[in-house]
């Protein structure tokens, strides 16, 4: 197998769809279909689970994004749901109660994490 850094894009998406289905794992989520809608700075993937729920699964680019920075939005975006009325979307957690996962799969880059949050309908204004 070729270093991830020798990969083609294509090759580089499977081995990151593999990081994408560990970290739903991590949340507890099992994938009937998985759908990559976003790849510009970090990958967003649609997820509708097995028991009907549909998620936005973000797997961060570890360049733009720390972790720190995936937690502190969890308590903010937690803040909004219970503080106001404002209709945002709730991020999930893990069955430890982690917002942020660190999946692994084989010959993925290891510096990636995930932030699984609820999927809020609307009209998508671009893709």
């Amino acid at each position: 197998m070729k270093p991830y850094e020798q990969l083609t894009l294509k090759g580089k998406l499977r081995l990151l769809r593999g990081l994408a289905l560990d970290a739903l794992g991590r949340f507890g989520v099992t994938a009937v279909r998985l759908k990559l809608i976003g790849t510009d700075t970090n990958l967003i993937y649609r997820v509708w689970a097995d028991d009907g729920q549909q998620f936005a699964l973000r797997l961060a680019n570890p360049q733009w994004r720390g972790a720190e920075t995936a937690v502190s939005e969890a308590m903010w975006l937690d803040a909004l749901v219970q503080d106001t009325d404002i209709p945002v979307p709730k991020m999930c957690r893990s069955p430890n109660g982690d917002a942020v996962a660190f999946p692994q799969a084989a010959g993925a880059p290891t510096n990636r994490h995930a932030v699984l949050i609820c999927w809020l309908p609307g009209v998508l204004l671009e893709l």
